[in-house]
């Protein structure tokens, strides 16, 4: 059975992990994060983020690019400078939840698929791949959340994004990053 803490419903050893389980946590997650019940439980937290792409950044097909944020809904910890906009520099020792929610804008039928990858240092640590197989003009979202364990201080977390077939894909999207237990 599922677990609840913040607002955030996590899943649970026995669930079934795929697509609508993710959708579920990154939902769950978006919601606490935008909920002002929410936020004063948060608060509690040392470090905590959110930032976003909201005019849309175009990816050429077949090359992996990191996303370009342009907003910063709020930032407690200092994870995001305007100077740097695809970091996200951890501002403490801990463990991070990392949580984006993709929304493709373009013609999905020009592409195959949408891999997002999470690189933690400029390794790649997980990722997801999705095919897109849809009408024209179709928007499709994307949802991915990775737990960071054992991270520290000054650790960079940058999310890649990379279409395969015969266009290029444009995207919006927001990321958050909680703190959840320090280390």
């Amino acid at each position: 059975m599922p677990t609840t803490s913040l607002g955030i419903t996590y899943p649970c050893s026995t669930d079934l992990i795929n697509l609508a389980t993710l959708q579920s946590f990154a939902n769950s997650t978006d919601t606490a994060i935008n909920s002002a019940n929410q936020l004063g439980n948060l608060a509690r937290l040392a470090n905590f983020a959110r930032v976003r792409n909201v005019l849309g950044q175009t990816f050429a097909v077949a090359v992996s690019t990191p996303t370009t944020y342009d907003t910063e809904a709020f930032d407690r910890g200092g994870f995001f400078t305007s100077g740097a906009p695809t970091l996200l520099t951890l501002p403490a020792n801990g463990t991070y939840l990392y949580t984006t929610h993709v929304v493709v804008q373009s013609n999905p039928a020009t592409y195959t698929s949408l891999r997002l990858a999470v690189l933690v240092n400029g390794v790649e640590f997980a990722y997801h791949k999705e095919q897109c197989n849809t009408s024209p003009n179709v928007s499709r979202d994307f949802g991915l959340s990775v737990l960071l364990p054992a991270r520290v201080a000054g650790d960079v977390v940058t999310l890649n994004q990379l279409f395969t077939g015969a266009g290029n894909g444009t995207t919006t999207m927001n990321t958050s990053i909680i703190q959840v237990a320090n280390v």
